[in-house]
């Protein structure tokens, strides 16, 4: 029915397994090895600083949605596109004119992950994304560093981060 494990004296604890027979649970599956969860936290905190129109230092809480993005088994390939395909989106509506701030969190790419994978994209897209993002980076500093910028999205001015010029 159960095994018992006592404790070597009166400070160790004693630990308790109740046979799967007798327990009408599941037992939580084997969690990844540590340092292959650090290998994929490092390496989306590699693509999120990478991307260039975020305002983050990747706290605990990016940390965190990495860990648990990597829980759910999102590929690390995913979560790169989803990036990617974000950071498209956000230089585009800079250069338009269109208002809005930088990225802060990581949490930002949640619904691109599940847009990406109820509809995945096609072999190689990431490639022509990464290219796409270089590209618009590249307008958007140039426009910024002109003072071409509405004033409704950076008051003539970007703020400096990590070598690109980001509205407020």
């Amino acid at each position: 029915m159960c095994t018992v494990k006592p404790g070597r004296n009166q400070f160790e604890r004693s630990q308790f397994e109740i046979a799967d027979s007798y327990w009408p649970y599941r037992r939580a599956e084997p969690r990844t090895h540590p340092s292959e969860q650090r290998d994929y936290v490092a390496s989306v905190r590699g693509f999120f600083l990478a991307l260039g129109c975020v305002e983050s230092s990747f706290g605990a809480a990016d940390e965190a949605f990495a860990r648990d993005m990597q829980a759910q088994a999102i590929p690390l390939a995913v979560l790169e596109q989803a990036m990617l395909m974000a950071g498209c989106r956000k230089y585009s509506s800079w250069i338009e004119g269109r208002a809005t701030g930088p990225i802060r969190s990581l949490a930002y790419f949640k619904d691109v992950v599940a847009e990406i994978l109820e509809n995945p994209l096609p072999p190689g897209y990431d490639g022509y994304l990464r290219k796409k993002v270089e590209q618009l980076a590249g307008v958007w500093n140039e426009l910024a560093t002109a003072g071409t910028v509405g004033s409704s999205i950076s008051g003539g001015n970007g703020c400096q981060q990590q070598d690109r010029l980001c509205p407020k």
